[in-house]
C-alpha cells in the first residue's frame, strides 16, 4: 500500500458540492484501490469551512489524516507537519 498525499479544495468553498467532489472523487477512488490517502487543504486563518470539512470526513469514515495547512507556514490543524514529511515503511 502506498501513502498518497492529495492537496486540494474540499471545504475551501463550503457547501459547494462540485468543488468538494472534484477532489473527493480521486481520494475515494485511490482509497478503494487500497492506498493510504491523506488530504492536506491550505486554508486561511479565518477559515469558515471547518465544520463542513469535518462532516465530509465523517461521512466517508476517513481513518487517516485529512488536515488543514495554514499557507506559507508549517502550521497544521490536526496532524503535525512533520507527519506529512516523515518517510513511510512499506
Amino acid at each position: 500500500m502506498s501513502r498518497i498525499l492529495v492537496s486540494g479544495m474540499i471545504a475551501g468553498d463550503p457547501y459547494q458540492g462540485g468543488a468538494t467532489w472534484a477532489v473527493l472523487q480521486y481520494v475515494l477512488g485511490l482509497r478503494k484501490l487500497g492506498h493510504d490517502v491523506w488530504v492536506l487543504e491550505p486554508v486561511k486563518d479565518d477559515f469558515a469551512g471547518k465544520e463542513y470539512f469535518a462532516r465530509v470526513i465523517a461521512e466517508f469514515a476517513w481513518r487517516t489524516a485529512p488536515r488543514f495547512l495554514r499557507p506559507g507556514t508549517r502550521e497544521t490543524i490536526g496532524v503535525p507537519y512533520s507527519a506529512f514529511r516523515a518517510p513511510i515503511s512499506c
